[in-house]
């Protein structure tokens, strides 16, 4: 099959979802902020006219787009805190691609067949390769991370000689603490190490005590130095990682429903909105829990203090389901999601290189730009052949 020029919105809708992460953490304000936008280009293209009989004609799995992207990010904010995001994001392009490759071979949920030719399977594979070293490049990055935090040395006492010196002294602070940078827009946990003379204010003349330990403040870092650590050290083999690839194939099986909704109303801006409209009810539920009953996020904390690019996530979110609607039976999913995935991943490794966003800085290894390189000859294999 010939390049098709409306490639260029995949690549487009791609690196703004790399943007999207990088600046919306919020999945509801997420897909609230995007209905308005939909809802105006679907009035527009339809001049206000719509055949709502149409409706009935449509599987009920084809309304099932915005439950499918619910249960990526959903999966995406429980797993990436605690196994970290190299491992998470690149078990669930695998499962992305490979879902999109078995739709499209197969001709499942009324996508055009295209069988997988030699040169295709070439193209396929070259990606899937060029991901996995992407995440194991990341991966790799953030061992040596963690490896290069400064080891402190412990002396363990006894615990009630240690609760005797705390009644006694009532001053000891814990030599480090542990906080996240809201205000700037940085979620990654840093390690803010306190002086001596912090101690030496508070009267304390003995060592810091953690976990019934007595740390060496000579092994501890200079006072105004601030470590940035990842939140999870990855592994490769964890159960939960099920999860995450079960987020990846619900992604593409998103694109696939969005597509026949679309095809069969007749009209692609409505496929959008409903999928965006009906993903909101559960994360309107999961909102209210999270900020009644859990109380984890201070939601007014960041609307005072957040900055006004990161409340665009709606806006590119709502442009990638115009391009999944719209693309999706033209090129296929291989392609769609194909291209998507590999414009977001160089999005990423450039905004991760520069720091740009707030973004933890992390310097573009040769490993993870072999990676991207590969997906892009593969897509480019796979979307010529």
């Amino acid at each position: 099959m010939p390049a098709d020029w409306t490639l260029i919105f995949p690549m487009i809708t791609g690196s703004t979802m790399a943007i999207q992460a990088a600046t919306f953490g919020a999945g509801f304000f997420s897909f609230v902020t995007g209905l308005p936008i939909l809802f105006i280009v679907w009035m527009i293209m339809s001049r206000g006219q719509f055949d709502f009989t149409s409706l009935t004609n449509a599987e009920w799995w084809s309304y099932m787009g915005g439950f499918l992207g619910n249960v990526y990010m959903i999966m995406m904010c429980f797993l990436i805190p605690r196994l970290g995001g190299a491992i998470v994001l690149g078990t669930s392009v695998v499962s992305q691609l490979v879902t999109a490759i078995i739709l499209d071979n197969f001709g499942l949920l009324y996508i055009p067949q295209r069988p997988c030719t030699p040169l295709r399977g070439i193209g396929i594979s070259l990606a899937l390769l060029g991901n996995v070293g992407i995440m194991l490049a990341s991966l790799a990055y953030e061992r040596r991370l963690v490896a290069a935090l400064p080891r402190e040395e412990e002396v363990k006492i006894d615990c009630s000689v240690a609760e005797e010196v705390v009644d006694a002294t009532n001053s000891i602070r814990p030599s480090s603490v542990l906080e996240t940078d809201a205000e700037e827009g940085d979620l990654s946990i840093r390690r803010q190490q306190q002086s001596p003379k912090h101690n030496e204010a508070n009267g304390s003349a003995t060592p810091a005590l953690t976990n019934g330990s007595i740390r060496n403040s000579q092994a501890s870092p200079p006072s105004n130095h601030v470590l940035s650590i990842p939140i999870a050290l990855p592994s490769v083999l964890d159960w939960r990682l099920v999860f995450s690839v079960a987020g990846g194939t619900c992604l593409a099986l998103q694109a696939a429903a969005n597509g026949r909704l679309g095809l069969v109303t007749n009209s692609r801006p409505f496929a959008a909105l409903t999928s965006i409209f009906l993903g909101c009810f559960p994360l309107c539920f999961l909102y209210l829990w999270d900020s009644n009953m859990t109380r984890t996020t201070d939601f007014r904390r960041i609307w005072k203090n957040g900055k006004w690019w990161m409340f665009l996530g709606g806006q590119y979110g709502a442009l990638y389901m115009l391009s999944t609607s719209f693309l999706v039976q033209r090129l296929g999913t291989a392609i769609m999601l194909g291209v998507s995935v590999t414009c977001m991943l160089f999005m990423a490794t450039v905004l991760d290189h520069f720091g740009v966003l707030n973004l933890q800085r992390r310097p573009a290894t040769i490993g993870r730009i072999v990676g991207v390189l590969m997906m892009a000859v593969g897509i480019i294999l796979v979307a010529i052949f």
